[in-house]
């Protein structure tokens, strides 16, 4: 089944936390977008947000920022993959009235990549120790691809 899909990318990504360096996250985006031909997929912490719903508490996210990312997204043919779980990835300051949530991990794919794998998901996990909650790339809905006894769901 999986074993005709032939090559593709995977990057594991971590964008700046500070706001004022979200441009040059965003140029490196573009950039490996550009360098590459394969069909990609990119998951983990972005440190960013594409509309107002993915944050609660605190102050409102600047426009700017949730712009420039959604643009940088469709710019380098990214689609989001979409999730299972918890809607917020992230959150500081739990239990006070201080506490905010945002959804600042995901899963983003070229419509090669998604083509290849229409039924991969990814997966929100609840259970953690850090601020960030994990998420699982399930390839397939009802069996892990297995290569070289080695399975590749892909966790972060």
């Amino acid at each position: 089944m999986h074993d005709q899909v032939g090559r593709w990318r995977y990057t594991g990504y971590y964008g700046f936390p500070e706001r004022s360096k979200r441009s040059e996250a965003w140029r490196m985006l573009k950039q490996l977008a550009i360098d590459f031909v394969l069909p990609w997929c990119i998951i983990r912490d972005f440190n960013d947000m594409m509309t107002e719903d993915e944050k609660k508490g605190g102050r409102c996210h600047p426009r700017a920022l949730l712009n420039g990312f959604s643009e940088t997204t469709m710019e380098c043919g990214l689609l989001d993959l979409g999730f299972t779980g918890d809607k917020f990835t992230w959150e500081r300051c739990r239990g006070t009235e201080r506490w905010i949530s945002e959804r600042l991990d995901r899963g983003l794919a070229t419509s090669e990549w998604r083509s290849l794998f229409p039924e991969a998901e990814i997966k929100v996990h609840a259970l953690s120790t850090s601020d960030h909650l994990p998420l699982c790339l399930q390839l397939d809905k009802f069996m892990p691809l297995r290569v070289k006894d080695f399975d590749l769901r892909i966790c972060g």
